[in-house]
């Protein structure tokens, strides 16, 4: 198990729900032979402002070697506008499927 805390600042006047996407930085590579990386091999949930939200989804896009897909992301859930939003994400490795 893992678990990330992050702070983001909203430009001031932010009003009503917002939600977010964490990006990683790193593509997913398949190994030859290897099969498309399910959604769930990752599950976490995210908690925000010291509120607790249900499961947050990951998308894993599946590369091979030299193709050009966008790198995992995290769908942050919907929560009200404040100055600071202070996130909690704990992430647990299901394994492969």
């Amino acid at each position: 198990m893992a678990t990330l805390r992050f702070t983001a600042s909203l430009p001031a006047g932010t009003q009503g729900p917002v939600s977010a996407v964490l990006h990683l930085t790193e593509q997913v590579i398949a190994r030859v032979g290897g099969s498309p990386v399910s959604k769930d091999v990752i599950r976490s949930t995210c908690c925000v402002n010291g509120v607790s939200y249900s499961a947050c989804p990951w998308d894993i896009p599946y590369a091979r070697a030299g193709e050009g897909v966008d790198p995992p992301s995290l769908a942050l859930p919907a929560v009200r506008a404040a100055a600071t939003l202070d996130y909690t994400v704990t992430s647990t490795p299901t394994g492969p499927r």
